[in-house]
């Protein structure tokens, strides 16, 4: 294991040192589930009331608004609520509901997650309203709806995980990174019989893939 080698350490380390806008805006989504694997129902649908919550964690806390890409927050939850609720997109939504990163069989998910990653991260029809790619944003969004599934990556998650920088932009490599993810907590799985212990670093709301993004970051 790599990411998570110490993990109490690193998980100590950047809870301590964090910076910038308070995690609440990011906590309130995670909270949001309500006891839940995901932010979605058994319909496929996201309560209109978190997508807000989504937008707010993601200008705050991830400030992945940087020049105004995201919009106004109108403009914003129209469009990720316009995507989100597509025939196609809610079925592949339900589909991925109830599934986690621990999943045995995680690669039966790599299309239904690649369509999701696409979807939200294209310049032309996805989340940024000035034509740019929104990967880093994409994965975020992805990560809030489906906290135990989805992993997040930026330039601290993508170094961490043997990319430079712009080199972990595309769905190739974001998978990689989930497969990182997934392989390394089936090895500490095969080590301490269950990753409860690797959850009781953290302190509440988090979730298994938020330490990976914690050990991650200070990893790099």
């Amino acid at each position: 294991m790599q990411i998570f080698d110490s993990a109490s350490k690193k998980i100590h380390t950047f809870n301590s040192t964090e910076k910038g806008n308070s995690r609440q805006d990011y906590h309130s989504v995670l909270l949001a589930r309500t006891g839940n694997t995901s932010l979605v129902d058994m319909n496929g649908l996201v309560n209109n009331q978190h997508l807000p919550l989504i937008d707010r964690a993601l200008r705050g806390y991830f400030m992945m608004n940087r020049a105004n890409r995201m919009g106004t927050q109108e403009q914003f939850v129209v469009r990720l609520g316009g995507i989100l609720s597509s025939a196609k997109m809610r079925s592949i939504l339900v589909g991925l509901r109830n599934v986690t990163i621990i999943f045995p069989n995680l690669e039966d998910y790599r299309a239904s997650s690649a369509d999701l990653y696409r979807a939200l991260s294209s310049p032309q029809q996805g989340l940024s309203v000035d034509g740019t790619y929104f990967c880093v944003g994409a994965t975020k969004v992805m990560h809030m709806l489906f906290p135990e599934l989805f992993v997040m990556v930026d330039k601290n998650v993508g170094s961490a995980c043997g990319y430079s920088p712009g080199q972990y932009n595309n769905f190739r490599a974001y998978w990689k990174v989930m497969m990182i993810c997934h392989n390394e907590l089936k090895a500490w799985t095969n080590k301490y019989g269950s990753i409860n212990g690797l959850l009781r670093l953290d302190p509440l709301p988090t979730s298994i893939t938020r330490v990976f993004d914690k050990c991650a970051t200070v990893t790099r």
